[in-house]
């Protein structure tokens, strides 16, 4: 699976808006949820989607069948860096398996905390094709088997925050120009009282990191698929249009300090010899608002976060025959920034 071709296609908005993503939440009627269901039955379940997958050749063509057991824990990470699957996902013992589109941008985890968790993404501010593509393989699942669903509360979910719809769209958005003025504080308690919560790169409980914000829906009940996902867009596209223009402000206003810290940042990525995470993600946020800024040309948004998702600690370590200490992922760090960012010298 790679996501190289997802990262390298035109985007809408993509100067702001990384990827859209959908998550629907179903359940299969007559098995427990959560701690309540057995590692037996929790197999069973496994087993029914592997036989869908099997009989359904729109996903057998498309998708590969992998048993989380028989997965390194590594190769496990490297799913959760790329989003395509939960940290809790990634970590869990019980009996599981990850459908997985070849190119990343579909996956559904079976036995997570619901029975399926189905899941699409795109790149760029798609909310309404992303949430299509997920309908889709949602309705490849319901036509195999029935769904623990009431006529009063929609979706039975493990969680009751995710009843009804048992959805959940997000967008990943990069506003360092929000971060650096102090704005990004009201736009986010704004979002909030919408029903909009606002999170880190990985979700809940996860922070911030170079100025990337999760966005998604709180509610799930009372309202349909296509209402949630239109007050989402709504609300990303105020947050879209404040970056941008705080963007215009600060080159006509602060264009000296502007260029500064994208260029630092930019010679520091070119040429370091070590770089930690904290600090990679600090920098590779400069050089993207560099970039959206015109002032970086010779690499491109899609470069950017593809490098990002390269760069992650289990993405080093795939690449290594040996275990690798946090030192040594740092400078393997450095050096995939290097080749990025075209420094070509001598390591003599």
């Amino acid at each position: 699976m790679t996501l190289k071709n997802f990262y390298n296609t035109d985007a809408k908005d993509r100067d702001v808006a990384v990827s859209s993503r959908i998550r629907l939440a179903r359940n299969i009627e007559g098995y427990a949820f959560g701690k309540r269901l057995s590692n037996e039955k929790a197999a069973e379940i496994t087993e029914k989607a592997k036989q869908i997958y099997t009989n359904t050749p729109a996903m057998s063509e498309e998708y590969e069948f992998l048993s989380m057991d028989d997965m390194s824990e590594n190769d496990a990470a490297v799913f959760a860096e790329q989003h395509v699957i939960s940290p809790e996902f990634a970590q869990s013992r019980m009996p599981r398996a990850l459908l997985v589109k070849k190119d990343g941008t579909a996956s559904v985890m079976v036995n997570e905390e619901d029975h399926l968790r189905i899941q699409t993404m795109t790149a760029g501010f798609e909310l309404k094709q992303t949430y299509e593509n997920a309908d889709k393989l949602d309705d490849l699942f319901e036509g195999n088997v029935k769904y623990a669903f009431s006529e009063n509360l929609g979706y039975i979910t493990h969680c009751p925050t995710n009843l009804g719809t048992g959805l959940r769209a997000s967008v990943m958005v990069h506003i360092p120009c929000l971060v650096a003025t102090g704005a990004a504080g009201k736009f986010i308690n704004a979002a909030s009282k919408l029903g909009i919560a606002v999170r880190g790169l990985y979700g809940e409980g996860s922070e911030a990191e170079g100025c990337f914000f999760q966005l998604s829906n709180q509610i799930t009940m009372g309202v349909s698929e296509g209402e949630a996902i239109e007050k989402l867009e709504s609300v990303v596209s105020g947050i879209i249009d404040a970056e941008r223009k705080t963007r215009e402000a600060m080159i006509k206003n602060a264009s000296v300090q502007l260029k500064d810290r994208v260029f630092r940042s930019y010679g520091i990525l070119k040429y370091a010899y070590s770089m930690a995470t904290k600090e990679f993600m600090q920098r590779i946020s400069d050089v993207r608002l560099g970039i959206a800024a015109g002032l970086i040309t010779d690499i491109t948004l899609a470069d950017v976060d593809y490098l990002i998702i390269s760069t992650h600690p289990a993405a080093i370590q795939k690449t290594s025959s040996n275990i690798l200490t946090a030192q040594e992922r740092d400078v393997k760090r450095a050096e995939l920034c290097r080749v990025a960012f075209g420094e070509r010298r001598s390591e003599g």
